[in-house]
Formats: structure tokens, C-alpha cells, sequence
């Protein structure tokens, strides 16, 4: 099996079984003091929190800001990132989608999508797109999820697997993706 068939296979899944994992350490992204949504980070998995910072992507002249992000990732090396971001003004999937788009190239070089799908991820309306690209010469494959919040907020979030991912991880991603409940 091709790891592009087999990641398609596994992100076919991806965020489909409920419960899968045991629960965790809940985890809260907030806007200020407002807290927007939470998930709960499972057990031996490592936390990177990043607050706003301007930043001028390589190639372009003018800086942009980059909201907080949450970094998970197991603590044993899986090639498995997920990172999360709920930028603010954000507040509609279509919104949510311009943005992705205009973050695409620093997601991956020569990041092309290969399946698009609308779904629910834990209850909440979302669109789900999965490619791959290069990052540090390395082929990379990912899946970008825009999450609808009812209070009006929209989650971005990636989950980026290396060729070489262990598959046993995605348990947990899946579970993290469950686990997502606005506040």
C-alpha cells in the first residue's frame, strides 16, 4: 500500500471513532481572557503553546500576524503534529477557508490538496481537506480542518504526518479531535 492510499485510508478515519482513546488532559485556547473552545491532550503527549507574534513568510515583504497556536505532539517521535488556531474575525467556514488557502505555502512547499469532504467533527460542522507537500525536503502529508463553533468562532487546525508516521498515534488524534468542545 502507497502511504499516500494508506493516508488517505487512515484520514478517512481520521476523527471518526468516538471515545477511542482515554481521556485526557483538558487544554483551553483562549482569546484574551475568553475561552474559545478546549480539548483534552492525551496522556504522554507534549504541549507547545505560541502566543500572537508578526511574522514575514519567506519570499514576502510584508509581515502577518499569527494568532496562538497549540502544538501537540507524542512525546516518543511518531512523525505525528497537530496544531491548532482559532484566529479571530474568523467566524464563518467560507472565512476560514480564504485563510487556509493563504496559509497553504507554509503549511508545505508545493502543497497540493487531493480530497476535500464536509463532515462533522465533534458535532460541529466542519470541511476537511487532505494533501501533501514538502517541508524540510521531506514529503509531508496533512489534513487541515475548519471546525464552525457555535460562538462564533472557527478552529483551524493541521494535523501533519510524515512518510514515515506511526499509524498507532492516530488513535490519539482522533480522540484530540473528539475531545474539541467550544466554550
Amino acid at each position: 500500500m502507497t502511504p499516500g492510499f494508506r493516508l488517505a485510508t487512515v484520514s478517512a478515519a481520521l476523527v471518526l471513532a468516538v471515545g477511542l482513546a482515554h481521556a485526557g488532559t483538558p487544554v483551553t485556547y483562549t482569546d484574551g481572557d475568553k475561552p474559545v473552545f478546549s480539548i483534552e491532550v492525551p496522556d504522554f503527549w507534549k504541549v507547545r503553546v505560541g502566543g500572537d507574534r508578526s511574522l514575514t513568510p519567506p519570499g514576502e515583504e510584508e509581515s502577518r500576524v499569527v494568532e496562538r497556536v497549540i502544538g501537540l505532539q507524542p512525546e516518543k517521535d511518531s512523525g505525528v503534529w497537530i496544531g491548532f488556531v482559532s484566529p479571530d474575525g474568523l467566524r464563518t467556514l467560507d472565512e476560514a477557508e480564504d485563510y487556509a488557502r493563504s496559509l497553504a505555502q507554509q503549511v508545505a512547499k508545493g502543497a497540493t490538496v487531493t480530497d476535500l469532504e464536509s463532515r462533522r467533527i465533534a458535532g460541529y460542522p466542519a470541511r476537511v481537506y487532505r494533501g501533501q507537500g514538502r517541508r524540510d525536503n521531506q514529503t509531508v502529508f496533512f489534513t487541515v480542518s475548519l471546525i464552525d463553533l457555535p460562538n462564533g468562532r472557527v478552529v483551524f487546525s493541521m494535523t501533519a504526518l510524515s512518510a514515515d508516521y506511526a499509524p498507532d498515534a492516530l488513535v490519539d488524534v482522533n480522540a484530540i479531535y473528539n475531545s474539541i468542545r467550544s466554550r
